[in-house]
């Protein structure tokens, strides 16, 4: 049978499958099809086809899993599902699903109907971005509160030079700013404010891409004082900067002080590890430009202690907020995206 009479045969089957085995065996065989076509250089179109039937099926497996009691363990769901015909229990780990891939699944499963069909052949990271889009849309259009507090975690909505205002007595600013060019004056900003709100021992602490480099460095000194370049290096597939003909496995981390600092907390090590556990160091699932819990720990642990107040004017999908919450730091960040915000707020709530 060629390779598009099997894809085809495999939509078929998708099309009439009422168990999350059945179509995880169809997953398995279009993903199985792909990387044949790959190494057999088989041509966009068995590519495009192999892509569709994966995505396809994926969010199948999303639209199951959303309606139907789980378990990723041993122990069964108390109840079946009937209205998608599943009847034996969900034990994920048996059907090999994971739970990243039934996070993801449920994501794309999420996806407007127009709007999945429009990009059913694009590769799943792709996909999950538009996954995310939708629902940031569907976020921008409901009402936003300015401010929320839950328990120590202060989460705003607005421009971090306004809406930080009243801040103060700052352990640490940790944050992820946008890097395209024409982002490059917040970070004389956010240098302003670090001056304004840090501790005399505190440290602003800014994760940066490297292709403008210089210019984050001379913006940060306006206000501050430079201390020291820490490296987050990441795990797997090297990210290629293709202007400067480089791939690349590490990002900086440039750490300031203030021009009087005093006491500010011994850095022993000055390198950190983005993966910790992540295939490659990032989290997309709540922000395209997110990054993984545990490599965000690592740098509150190495520059905070227990009660500190961190801060991060560029919250983005809240993970930073997250870990705060679980290290015991008191947080506050905002994010001008009300979409961001949203998703932040329901992280901690």
């Amino acid at each position: 049978m060629s390779e598009l009479a099997l894809l085809a045969n495999a939509r078929s089957q998708l099309e009439r499958a009422r168990s999350l085995a059945d179509v995880k065996a169809i997953l398995d065989v279009a993903v199985a099809a792909k990387k044949y076509a790959e190494a057999k250089k088989l041509g966009e179109e068995s590519l495009a086809f192999a892509q569709e039937i994966i995505n396809r099926a994926v969010r199948r497996m999303g639209e199951m899993l959303a309606d139907t009691p789980k378990s990723t363990g041993g122990r069964p769901a108390k109840t079946p599902n009937t209205s998608l015909g599943v009847s034996a229990p969900l034990k994920l780990k048996e059907l090999g699903i994971t739970e990243m891939q039934s996070s993801r699944a449920q994501q794309i499963a999420k996806i407007p109907a127009r709007v999945f069909e429009a990009a059913v052949s694009r590769p799943q990271n792709r996909l999950l971005r538009v996954a995310r889009e939708a629902a940031a849309e569907q976020r921008r259009a409901s009402p936003t509160d300015p401010q929320t507090v839950h328990g120590d975690v202060d989460i705003r909505h607005g421009d971090f030079r306004e809406v930080l205002a009243d801040v103060c007595d700052v352990d640490a600013i940790i944050t992820d700013p946008p890097y395209p060019k024409e982002f490059i004056p917040l970070f004389g900003d956010l240098s302003a404010l670090a001056s304004k709100v840090l501790r005399p021992s505190g440290v602003l602490v800014v994760m940066t891409g490297q292709w403008w480099l210089r210019e984050y460095l001379e913006e940060l000194s306006r206000h501050m004082s430079y201390r020291w370049t820490a490296a987050y290096v990441a795990q797997g597939a090297r990210t290629r900067v293709h202007a400067a003909s480089v791939g690349t496995g590490w990002k900086p981390l440039l750490v300031f002080q203030r021009g009087d600092a005093v006491g500010v907390p011994f850095l022993v090590d000055d390198l950190f590890d983005a993966a910790c556990g992540t295939r490659d160091g990032t989290d997309k699932e709540h922000h395209h430009w997110g990054q993984s819990e545990s490599g965000i720990a690592e740098q509150v642990e190495r520059f905070t202690k227990p009660g500190a107040l961190v801060v991060d004017p560029f919250l983005g999908g809240g993970t930073t907020a997250v870990v705060c919450q679980d290290l015991g730091r008191r947080f506050i960040g905002c994010d001008i995206d009300a979409a961001h915000v949203a998703t932040s707020r329901e992280r901690v709530g």
